[in-house]
């Protein structure tokens, strides 16, 4: 229950895992919370009462009010729930703060509450911010890299084309031509066909890695 010493409460864990603690009172919603809780939130640095009026008063108002309803519904329900928030230090700084409740019943007096963990999880937030910012740098250098290969491609076989007509052509008319000759341009037909054929399994290759999702009605 609310009476219980969250002072005393694990503090080697709090301080390992840089967590806090908390237990809420029903109906009241009053909140009791431990010291990590209150480090956490800084409201030592601020001389303030944490709760969660005060937590609400440092969230971005249009997340706060999605916040809210979720604490609302949560609390109504009696069930495990969790909310995540981009919380705004008095100094200006922002952490994203994860708080889990977990519902239950006192013994002596059957009274209905929470407790639960306050996670400090801005290093893991930063890190999945950074994973998805450089996934989407690559995904738009990969669509740069096919773009190009395409164009190119395109380019590229249209001289080889002309290389090859053209020495099909002096074979075919040029009946007097030098053995030697006649070797080299058999030579540079066979060449240029090898780099058509090239491109085109780079073209295939770009269209394989290339394949949009599909969507379907269901």
């Amino acid at each position: 229950t609310a009476a219980f010493n969250l002072d005393t409460f694990f503090p080697r864990m709090e301080e390992s895992l840089k967590c806090g603690f908390f237990v809420m009172d029903l109906p009241e919603k009053k909140c009791s919370w431990s010291r990590g809780a209150n480090e956490i939130f800084g409201t030592k640095a601020e001389n303030a009462t944490l709760s969660l009026n005060y937590i609400l008063k440092y969230i971005d108002p249009y997340e706060a009010k999605a916040i809210r309803q979720k604490l609302n519904n949560g609390i109504k329900k009696h069930k495990k729930f969790q909310v995540e928030f981009l919380f705004f230090e008095w100094s200006k700084k922002f952490k994203r703060i994860r708080i889990e409740f977990s519902p239950f019943i006192s013994e002596s007096d059957e009274k209905k509450g929470f407790q639960g963990l306050v996670l400090d999880v801005t290093e893991n937030f930063k890190a999945k911010q950074k994973l998805e910012t450089e996934i989407f740098k690559l995904d738009k250098s990969n669509k740069n890299l096919q773009e190009f290969t395409y164009v190119s491609s395109h380019d590229l076989q249209e001289p080889l084309r002309k290389i090859s007509m053209f020495a099909k052509l002096i074979l075919a008319e040029d009946k007097g031509i030098a053995e030697k000759s006649r070797y080299n341009l058999e030579r540079m037909v066979i060449s240029t066909e090898n780099m058509r054929q090239l491109i085109e399994d780079l073209m295939s290759y770009t269209r394989t890695i290339a394949v949009e999702d599909e969507l379907k009605k269901t």
